[in-house]
């Protein structure tokens, strides 16, 4: 599921227009009657899309001190790339995982233990690869090889090659993500970590890859993940 279209909106919303178009084919006066309606309901589903997500998993709003560290990197990044700071919003949970969702509006979802485990280059490359999957599609990185500084040319062609041999979704945003932070060793830590964590939020199965790390049935390997990301 696209982390831009989420199922808690999705679904209901086909699972709606599905029932209006099957009465309509029973008595189509029915479509005179309730389009006024059936659009608005689609309507209020979307906008109520991000904070259904929310409440999904029970987050709060993250603590002055709790989230410092994630808010600095936030805001050092965001404002490299242009890019509105999201909201940061906290899952009291054991597990370790950040979610970013962008639906009607842009949220990062941190569980409290990774807010607490990670050290700054870690949380750095964590909030990077994030920040991609809020950002509109990025071009592929031939096209940022012969803007970049002299001593990182070397990185850049390491990257844009890697992004052409793999077509997964969530290593292409860990790509990104180094390709923002030009320190691919802080995402990769912080993956090594998440792998000897528990990263299934509770409540949280329906966001998918919104995930750092997705659930089970949609995940690659993370071994593989920080395989990819030691090569560079």
């Amino acid at each position: 599921m696209s982390f831009r279209v989420p199922a808690l909106f999705a679904l209901p919303a086909i699972a709606l227009a599905v029932i209006f178009i099957v009465l309509g084919f029973l008595w189509w006066p029915f479509y005179l009657l309730v389009l006024p309606a059936a659009a608005a309901g689609v309507t209020l589903l979307w906008w109520r899309a991000d904070d259904a997500a929310i409440a999904s998993l029970n987050a709060r709003g993250a603590g002055e001190i709790e989230g410092q560290r994630f808010r600095n990197a936030l805001e050092a990044l965001c404002l490299r790339v242009g890019l509105e700071q999201p909201a940061l919003m906290v899952v009291d949970s054991d597990a370790t995982n950040l979610a970013a969702i962008s639906i009607r509006r842009n949220t990062l979802v941190a569980t409290s233990t990774l807010l607490a485990k990670l050290d700054a280059m870690q949380t750095e490359g964590v909030v990077a690869h994030a920040i991609m999957k809020l950002m509109p599609p990025k071009p592929r990185y031939q096209a940022l090889v012969a803007s970049a500084p002299w001593a990182m040319v070397g990185l850049q062609k390491r990257l844009a090659r890697r992004w052409d041999e793999v077509e997964d979704g969530v290593v292409q945003y860990d790509l990104a993500g180094v390709e923002l932070t030009r320190y691919p060793p802080g995402l990769r830590s912080a993956l090594e970590l998440l792998d000897d964590s528990t990263t299934e939020v509770i409540g949280g199965e329906h966001l998918g890859t919104t995930w750092l790390v997705p659930p089970h049935a949609e995940r690659t390997p993370i071994s593989h993940r920080v395989e990819v990301l030691g090569e560079l």
